[in-house]
C-alpha cells in the first residue's frame, strides 16, 4: 500500500521476500524506486484499476496490478500487488501442455445420442440448425449435463468441422493465466517467456471453434477484453503492440444464470448481450427421465460387454429404482454410478442379488442427497420404502397422483403411509 504520493506505507512478508528487500527499509521507499516510471506508468491521476502491468527489476520480470483507493473521487492510497511472471509461466506452461494433451479434435457427433425424451430431442434439433451458422452459442445446463459433447457435436456439424475445436475451462485459470491463454504473449513478456511468443486459444483455433466453458467465471477485465474481440475480432497478446485478426466461431457454456450475474453486476451487460444470441438450455437429467434406461445400459455395456445380462430382464423395476432418484450430477453421476456398480456387481450374481445391489446403492445416494431423505433421517425414518417413496414423491415434483402411480399403489395408500411416517 503507498501513500497518494507514491510512498510505501504498508507491505507484507511476502512482497518483501520477491523484492529482497527488508521491511525497514521497503517502508518509506518510493514505488518508482523498485518498478520505473515507464513501465508503471503515472500512478497520481490513476483513478480505475490498472492490472498486468509487466515491469522489469533486476532482470526479473513482475506482472504488477495497481489498484486505487479514492475518496471522494480523489486519490487516497493506492494496493498495488504483483506476481513473479516466471511463476505464472511455470504454471501456464503446466496447463498449456495439459490442454494440449488433450489434443484439438472434436470427438462427438450428433449421430451418437439416441434420445427418447421429446424435450431432449427439440434441444437437438435446435442445436444441429444452429451449427450452420456463425454466431455465437451459449450452452445453459447444470453439472454434469454434457454441455462440452454438445458443443463438440455442433462444431462437427458446421462448416468449421476440419479446423481445431479448442476448449478451454475459465473457472481453472487465475485472471493471469486465463489472459495469456485466451490471447497468447509475445516474446519476452515475461521471464521465461518462449522464444517467439505463445499463440492463445484464439489463434490455434483459427478457422475453427473456440470453446469457452464456464463463461460466467471470467473477471471483470477478462469480459472487457473479450468484448473488445468479439467486436473487433482481433486479439493483442500480452507484451504485444500490434493487433492480430482471429477467426474463430465462439461457443460459450455456463452452470450459472448470466441474466442474474448481470443483475448483481458481477457480468457485464454488454457482454452479455454480445455472447447471448443463440441459446440452448441442456435440460437436466431429472426432467428427461425416458433416458436413463438406455443410458445406464449404455455405460454398462461400455464397461462390462458380457456382464449385463443379470439386469436386462430386470429394466421395469430398474427403471423404478432409478428414476427415484433426482441425479444432482446429471449424466456424469450417472455414469458414475454405473462404474461403482461394474466394481462391485459379481459375476456370478444372480439377477435378484444385482437388483438388490442397484437398490442399495440407489438408497446410499438418497441418504446423502435427497432432501427428503434427510428429513426422514433427522426423524429417524431410515427404512427401504420410506426413503424410496419420498424420494419417488419429489421426482414427480410432489404430485400425489404421479408418485402413487410411479410406485404402484393408490392415492389413498400413499396418504396413509405419509400420514404413518409423520407419526413416527
Amino acid at each position: 500500500m503507498t501513500s497518494p504520493d507514491g510512498h510505501i506505507t504498508v507491505c507484507n512478508p511476502t512482497a518483501t521476500t520477491f523484492l529482497g528487500i527488508p521491511r525497514d527499509e521497503l517502508l518509506g521507499k518510493h514505488i518508482y524506486e523498485l518498478f520505473p516510471q515507464s513501465e508503471l506508468g503515472d500512478i497520481y491521476s490513476l483513478k480505475n484499476n490498472c492490472l498486468n502491468q509487466v515491469c522489469l527489476r533486476h532482470r526479473t520480470r513482475f506482472v504488477v496490478n495497481l489498484i486505487p483507493i479514492l475518496v471522494r473521487e480523489e486519490l487516497s492510497s493506492l494496493l498495488i500487488t504483483f506476481t513473479d511472471a516466471a511463476n505464472i509461466r511455470k504454471a501456464e506452461t503446466h496447463i498449456a501442455r495439459n490442454i494440449r494433451d488433450r489434443g484439438f479434435v472434436a470427438k462427438h457427433h450428433f449421430e451418437e445420442y439416441h434420445s427418447q425424451s421429446p424435450n431432449f430431442q427439440a434441444v437437438l434439433q435446435k442445436a444441429s440448425r444452429f451449427s450452420q451458422l456463425e454466431e455465437i452459442i451459449v450452452i445453459h445446463g447444470e453439472t454434469g449435463t454434457g454441455k462440452e459433447i454438445l458443443a463438440q457435436s455442433i462444431h462437427n456439424s458446421s462448416l468449421r468441422a476440419n479446423a481445431p475445436f479448442v476448449p478451454i475451462n475459465c473457472s481453472a485459470l487465475s485472471e493471469n493465466l486465463l489472459e495469456s491463454e485466451l490471447f497468447g504473449y509475445d516474446e519476452g513478456a515475461f521471464t521465461g517467456a518462449r522464444k517467439g511468443g505463445k499463440e492463445g486459444v484464439f489463434e490455434m483455433a483459427r478457422h475453427g471453434t473456440i470453446f469457452l466453458d464456464e463463461i460466467g467465471e471470467i473477471s471483470a477485465p477478462i469480459q472487457a477484453k473479450l468484448l473488445r474481440v468479439i467486436q473487433e475480432k482481433q486479439i493483442m497478446r500480452v507484451g504485444g503492440t500490434k493487433l492480430v485478426p482471429i477467426d474463430a466461431r465462439i461457443i460459450t457454456a455456463t452452470n450459472k444464470k448470466l441474466w442474474e450475474l448481470v443483475q448483481d453486476g458481477i457480468f457485464r451487460e454488454d457482454l452479455y448481450y454480445r455472447i447471448n444470441v443463440l441459446e440452448l438450455y441442456l435440460p437436466p437429467l431429472r426432467d428427461r427421465q425416458e433416458d436413463i434406461i438406455p443410458l445406464f445400459f449404455q455405460f454398462l455395456y461400455k464397461r462390462l460387454p458380457d456382464g449385463c445380462h443379470q439386469l436386462e430382464h430386470q429394466r421395469t423395476q430398474l427403471n423404478t429404482l432409478l428414476c427415484s432418484y433426482h441425479w444432482p450430477g446429471n449424466i456424469r453421476e450417472l455414469e458414475n454410478f454405473v462404474l461403482m456398480l461394474c466394481a462391485i456387481l459379481p459375476n456370478d450374481g444372480s439377477e435378484e442379488q444385482a437388483i438388490n445391489l442397484v437398490a442399495e446403492l440407489i438408497q446410499d445416494r438418497i441418504r446423502k442427497h435427497s432432501s427428503f431423505a434427510l428429513a426422514a433421517s433427522s426423524k429417524s425414518m431410515v427404512n427401504t420404502e420410506q426413503i424410496t417413496l419420498l424420494s419417488a414423491l419429489e421426482a414427480c415434483g410432489v404430485n400425489h397422483t404421479l408418485a402413487a402411480k410411479a410406485f404402484g399403489i393408490s392415492r389413498v395408500t400413499l396418504w396413509r403411509k405419509l400420514k404413518e411416517y409423520q407419526n413416527s
